[in-house]
């Protein structure tokens, strides 16, 4: 083989690299997405099993700074009774695993529970606790809903990817809270459109479902973060 054949080769090669580099991310993007989504439906499942053993009554808020967190929050509450095994399952592929050890009571591991402030604006009538005040059998301060009482399960939201997203640091880390709306600009908490400008959200009645930013106006979401952290109204 000559010289320039092999100059020829190798130009090829390069030509098709190019092409075919492209449909391999977007295959690896989809498979990510798909392994989102599994480990979205086990949370889920298992977040709906504990409100179950619970009364229907779901934890609604994720921390209670008032008292010891790691027995205050629902991650921490799948975790330490056994409703779910391996820590890993808290974590979405696509999104970076912190490498120091992060606590389950922390409100950067997890995917993102529907906000407090959220759910009593739109829906008043499921809520209720207030802090300070044992509600139906939970510990102090935590402020609750209860799930039997959704109207329409099949477009409540209750889990979703999420991301907390700090200006001028190095903090982009998934979140245990999905805020509806993400204000632009600061640091925040948002819904995150990191699967091919789309998102997994896990809803009341069991369903997963992908949704980009016009399905999500449906549903009451204002805003969240594109793929790339950038703040996107819809």
């Amino acid at each position: 083989m000559t010289f320039v054949e092999i100059l020829v080769l190798i130009s090829i090669l390069i030509i098709l690299i190019t092409l075919v580099l492209p449909a391999f991310k977007s295959v690896q993007k989809r498979v990510q997405a798909m392994g989102c989504s599994h480990k979205m439906h086990q949370l889920g499942t298992a977040l709906l099993l504990w409100t179950q053993d619970h009364n229907g009554v779901l934890k609604a808020k994720d921390l209670d700074y008032s008292r010891n967190p790691a027995d205050q929050n629902w991650k921490s509450s799948l975790y330490n009774e056994g409703y779910i095994k391996d820590m890993n399952s808290f974590f979405c592929p696509t999104q970076p695993t912190p490498e120091h050890s992060i606590p389950i009571n922390s409100i950067y591991l997890g995917y993102g529970l529907h906000d407090m402030e959220d759910i009593e604006a739109k829906y008043p009538e499921i809520v209720g606790g207030s802090w300070g005040h044992n509600q139906q059998g939970l510990s102090e301060g935590i402020r609750t809903f209860r799930l039997n009482n959704i109207k329409d399960p099949t477009r409540f939201i209750l889990l979703g990817d999420s991301v907390y997203v700090s200006r001028g640091s190095y903090f982009k880390l998934q979140a245990s809270t999905l805020y509806m709306n993400t204000y632009g600009g600061q640091s925040s908490i948002g819904i995150h459109l990191r699967h091919l400008g789309k998102a997994n959200f896990f809803f009341a009645d069991g369903h997963m479902e992908a949704a980009g930013s016009d399905k999500l106006k449906e549903y009451g979401a204002v805003s969240g973060y594109d793929e790339n952290y950038n703040y996107v109204p819809f």
